[in-house]
């Protein structure tokens, strides 16, 4: 079987696909897709994803996009490790920290605090103020649902983890997220352990 990653290393949520992968142990050919030059798009890349971002799989001929349905596809093709529980409330806090990710924290953490503050040559300090409290009512919605560990619920690792170590690499690259989290010990903790894990460390976006 042919597995086909389209995507951008930076992109939160194309590493998101590239970690569920890693831990499956599932092996794939990745394609370098640029959404921010989109003179660069490979031709036909609208068959992939009609909306041209990113990122998109190719399953032999089976095509797929948005990162949800993409990794709860390779969930149920590469049954192990499950990225999910057999505890119905347990699934539950993972959808719903899937969906604080969706909505509420891919904006604040990194594109109104992280790509403000190391990106932009002359950073909007007001912008960046302003997230800050939708920062920290993010981070204590997660460490109110988090246990012991290692992952975020449960005893295991699921797709609530990879969400959030996807966004919460480039959150912590902040002097502002790094100084939040110690205020979370749980979350902290989990950041700190799962963070240099192979799967992890193998997908992070370069620099």
């Amino acid at each position: 079987m042919s597995i086909v990653v389209y995507g951008a290393d930076y992109s939160v949520y194309t590493r998101i696909v590239r970690m569920a992968l890693a831990i499956k142990g599932t092996e794939y050919q990745f394609e370098p897709v640029d959404i921010f030059s989109p003179d660069s798009l490979p031709d036909g890349y609208a068959d992939e994803h009609p909306f041209q971002k990113v990122p998109a799989l190719r399953h032999d001929a089976f095509h797929l996009f948005e990162t949800g349905a993409i990794c709860r596809y390779i969930d149920e093709v590469f049954p192990a490790p499950s990225l999910f529980s057999n505890n119905a409330q347990e699934n539950a806090h993972i959808n719903q920290i899937v969906s604080i990710m969706d909505n509420y924290v891919y904006r604040c953490w990194v594109w109104d605090i992280a790509v403000e503050r190391l990106d932009q040559d002359q950073p909007d300090e007001t912008k960046i103020e302003a997230a800050l409290p939708r920062a920290r009512t993010c981070l204590a919605s997660i460490e109110a649902l988090t246990g012991h560990g290692p992952g975020l619920i449960g005893t295991t690792i699921t797709l609530a983890d990879l969400y959030s170590i996807a966004m919460m690499h480039y959150f912590v690259a902040s002097p502002e997220g790094a100084s939040m989290l110690i205020d979370y010990p749980r979350v902290n903790t989990w950041w700190h352990t799962l963070s240099v894990s192979d799967w992890a460390i193998n997908t992070a976006p370069p620099g």
